[in-house]
């Protein structure tokens, strides 16, 4: 199975959104979805219900949560993290799309990674 994604309603940027799924990335947004009023628990809980990896710049709230829900037994599909807010179209769907190919059809749960990381210079 391919890499899919939930985009958090801060992440959604339609550029990025379209870019990427004509790049044939499986992505699902919080207002796609109906969702986008819910709290970041169960907007990582309906990620990953539906297995998707949740894309979000809200770095502290998920970061939180991923040592919460580790701590408390549960497992998640996976975050990608936005630290840098101003982060442009290009650079987001540039990252992305490293992470996609990195982890294809791997199995992501747990993964907790920033999308900055996959930006720098040599990364693959």
């Amino acid at each position: 199975m391919a890499l899919k994604l939930y985009m958090d309603h801060d992440s959604g940027n339609r550029a990025v959104v379209a870019a990427l799924r004509s790049a044939s990335i499986d992505i699902l947004t919080t207002t796609e979805s109906g969702r986008h009023r819910e709290s970041d628990e169960d907007q990582l809980a309906f990620a990953t219900s539906q297995r998707r990896v949740i894309y979000t710049a809200n770095s502290g709230d998920f970061a939180r949560l991923h040592r919460e829900w580790l701590r408390s037994g549960r497992h998640h599909s996976g975050m990608v993290l936005r630290a840098n807010q101003r982060l442009g179209v290009g650079d987001q769907v540039r990252g992305l799309l490293r992470i996609a190919d990195a982890f294809g059809s791997a199995d992501t749960e747990d993964l907790f990674t920033y999308l900055d990381i996959w930006l720098a210079e040599g990364s693959s």
